[in-house]
């Protein structure tokens, strides 16, 4: 099952959760009881909680996907809350229930037919995805007064084995193991900085693990490789 999918007769329980394809939403069954998508940002004003299904959960309840078309929060003493998707319900549905890389979670019948969604004011505008980040995956700053990511004469090329991100004021790229992106340059010459953020309670503004310092690449030095060392991550 990819682990931005759930399928049909399938459940997901306390402090579980279906995260997007590109990293940057969760959907979790919080301890509380609740279903919420969170998402993980260095603007404080964009990043943690943009969903929650119920306003009175139950403690320690699971989500159960039926294959009746719907879903719904369910306490070990048979209590539920909420229900979201075909009503009446339908036998033989099979419904699949999954995180989208836009942030919004959405309920579909084989076929792609959608019987539900989150409401598309809790997705996040452009400028709010731009500073989302993947914890524990290295971030890659481009300095905006000496460049900016674009088709350009310098490569950048991910090394490290993990996804990486690289961004700028305007821009953002998700750059898979192997994957590489043009940086467009003024002069010839850019600067590039690296952090890791990490959130290991709840979602927040992270905090920093690992930093590769900042990195200038002049005129001539056209190939950019990021890799993983012992001790965090290099530019070179």
């Amino acid at each position: 099952m990819p682990a931005n999918q759930l399928n049909a007769g399938q459940s997901l329980s306390s402090g579980q959760w279906l995260e997007s394809s590109n990293g940057l939403f969760r959907a979790v069954v919080e301890a509380g009881g609740n279903l919420a998508i969170h998402a993980f940002s260095t603007n404080p004003v964009a990043c943690g909680f943009t969903w929650g299904a119920v306003e009175n959960p139950i403690p320690g309840s699971f989500l159960y996907l039926d294959p009746d078309g719907y879903f719904q929060l369910k306490a070990g003493d048979g209590q539920t809350r909420g229900y979201w998707g075909r009503f009446p319900p339908v036998p033989g549905t099979n419904p699949y229930l999954v995180m989208q890389d836009e942030g919004n979670l959405v309920l579909y019948r084989p076929g792609g037919e959608v019987l539900w969604a989150t409401p598309p004011e809790t997705i996040l505008n452009s400028d709010q995805q731009r500073d989302l980040v993947i914890p524990g995956v290295l971030v890659l700053q481009v300095d905006v007064s000496s460049s900016v990511i674009g088709p350009a004469d310098k490569t950048v090329t991910n090394d490290t084995g993990d996804r990486v991100i690289l961004r700028d004021q305007a821009n953002k790229v998700i750059l898979p193991p192997g994957g590489l992106t043009g940086v467009a340059t003024n002069a010839g010459t850019v600067a590039i900085s690296g952090v890791v953020y990490d959130y290991p309670d709840t979602p927040g503004p992270g905090n920093s693990l690992d930093a590769v310092g900042v990195k200038t690449y002049g005129p001539g030095q056209n190939m950019i490789k990021v890799s993983k060392t012992a001790t965090g991550f290099s530019l070179t």
